[in-house]
């Protein structure tokens, strides 16, 4: 991950680039320096932005009353909620373009809100958060979440909070099937078992 500015690594007093707002600069010397080899990640956050909030404003003028809280929950059920919940998909996988930090926290946000809009994750956001959080090195909301998808195979409405469990207990404990899980949240166990391991 890059945490600091991209020319110099420096840490203090960073500023973030006014167009992604997930790449930060010492200043705008290093920022303009920089320029050409952050431009096309840039420039395509931008536009995936753009593109969103006009199909946020599309539900807004097409719908009666505030959609986004009305429907809560019950948001990707709609038809002209599919456009504005793939857009916000094609947002998210932009701002990952860039390594940093500020940009996985961002993704996560995204992902996290998209899951409480759509409790029936029509954009498999659940897949995801995992993914975001081992690289966050949130290992334990990570353990945490998994735990949780794995012990509901309804909507991601009835899962259950679940908190600081023991990342250590065995399989067997943390879930008896682990058919609730898919692939990628699989995957995602076993690189934090590994990296318990290693740790």
């Amino acid at each position: 991950l890059i945490t600091g500015c991209p020319p110099c690594n420096t840490k203090d007093d960073l500023r973030r680039c006014s167009g992604c707002k997930v790449m930060q600069y010492c200043g705008q010397e290093h920022q303009i320096s920089h320029r050409q080899s952050h431009k096309s990640a840039c420039n395509a956050i931008k536009r995936s932005q753009q593109t969103l909030d006009e199909e946020g404003q599309k539900i807004c003028e097409h719908s009666s009353g505030n959609m986004f809280e009305k429907e809560f929950g019950r948001f990707g059920t709609m038809e002209l909620a599919q456009p504005y919940l793939e857009a916000r998909v094609k947002l998210v996988e932009e701002v990952l373009r860039i390594n940093t930090p500020l940009a996985i926290d961002t993704a996560l946000n995204h992902a996290m809100e998209m899951l409480q809009l759509d409790h029936n994750d029509t954009m498999r956001m659940s897949d995801w958060i995992p993914a975001l959080l081992l690289r966050l090195r949130w290992d334990q909301d990570c353990y945490d979440f998994l735990k949780s998808c794995a012990r509901t195979t309804q909507s991601l409405s009835n899962t259950p909070t679940t908190r600081s469990v023991d990342a250590f207990e065995p399989l067997d404990r943390f879930c008896p099937d682990l058919s609730g899980l898919s692939l990628s949240q699989l995957i995602a166990l076993t690189l934090l078992k590994l990296r318990m391991v290693n740790d």
